[in-house]
């Protein structure tokens, strides 16, 4: 009788502490949302120079001990090609992802899936800033960019 009492009382404690769950084995954890941050501040951080007509533009970031800014946007592409050398990026590359694809997992990029990129990236000591270019609709390119302290 003390046997299955205690069995009873074990089991009622899993429960009240969530040991059961109803999510499927496998399912993925939605990620908490990335904090926001502004445009004009990622710019300063990030020392970038946006394009006058930006559209579909995001941003996220994060921020602890060192910290991450996250932009996405879509231009003509003169403006991408103007916003690239006037932010300071080196040449991007064919094929190259310059954004490392996990960095904008929590706002839904999807950069590992995209094909037909440009990548660039340059590291100054304190900032590293991380560019990748979807030219998948070539008259107007969408721009991702990721900038953090190391």
């Amino acid at each position: 009788m003390r046997l299955a009492a205690a069995l009873a009382l074990l089991l009622c404690l899993g429960v009240l502490t969530g040991c059961g769950t109803s999510r499927s084995p496998g399912a993925a954890r939605s990620a908490p949302p990335a904090p926001e941050v502004t445009v004009d501040e990622i710019t300063r951080f990030a020392r970038l120079d946006m394009p006058p007509h930006p559209s579909d533009v995001q941003t996220g970031g994060e921020s602890g001990i060192d910290r991450l800014v996250l932009l996405r946007f879509s231009a003509p592409a003169t403006e991408v090609r103007d916003f690239l050398t006037g932010s300071g990026f080196p040449a991007p590359k064919k094929g190259a992802q310059g954004v490392q694809s996990d960095l904008g997992t929590r706002l839904g990029w999807g950069l590992d899936e995209l094909s037909g990129t440009e990548g660039a990236s340059d590291d100054t000591g304190d900032l590293v800033r991380q560019v990748t270019i979807d030219r998948s609709t070539p008259d107007r390119p969408t721009v991702y960019v990721a900038a953090f302290t190391v």
